[in-house]
């Protein structure tokens, strides 16, 4: 790991010259990666995660010991209602877990009205999903926690969980 981020660090610091360079620190990153190129996961943006990836404030190694690359990937699965709360279930459908809390944010469709939680979710270990606690119906609009309607669900709302695909947060349920 040191001497991929030595590697790094190195061609970042000689991509100086004409307008051609300005793309070698991205393109450098990428190559040091293990893998082919057309293999390695990439973030909604099309760009390779680094090896060594901020979340939530702390720095994760995002290789594994197979020399992949090792991230989670939230992804929103579903939208229940109880008699007074609604509940979202969520997975780890990536290859990571990671430390950091994060947000859920759920909308009344129809009204517009929006909850957010606080940062108080936790990414499940991959391969696993939770749900969140009740959020009472009320929060968005459906006192009686009957409406024919749609729900809106986005998880990590605040996108602070660097993930292998950012587009599959979000979910709308009708009831």
């Amino acid at each position: 790991m040191v001497g991929r981020l030595l590697l790094v660090g190195a061609l970042v610091l000689g991509a100086c010259g004409d307008d051609d360079d300005i793309a070698a620190p991205d393109a450098a990153v990428s190559d040091a990666l293990p893998g082919p190129a057309d293999a390695r996961p990439r973030l909604d943006s099309g760009r390779v995660p680094d090896a060594a990836t901020a979340v939530d404030g702390a720095i994760t190694d995002a290789s594994g010991i197979d020399g992949g690359l090792q991230l989670p990937d939230l992804k929103a699965e579903g939208i229940t209602r109880g008699v007074s709360y609604y509940r979202v279930q969520y997975c780890n459908r990536g290859t990571a877990h990671v430390a950091g809390t994060f947000r859920v944010r759920i909308t009344n469709v129809g009204t517009s009205e929006t909850f957010e939680t606080p940062p108080a979710f936790s990414v499940p270990l991959p391969g696993t999903c939770t749900e969140t606690g009740g959020i009472t119906c009320g929060l968005i609009g459906d006192a009686s926690c009957a409406l024919a309607g749609e729900v809106f669900a986005f998880v990590d709302s605040s996108n602070v969980v660097v993930e292998l695909d950012e587009a599959n947060n979000q979910l709308v349920v009708g009831f």
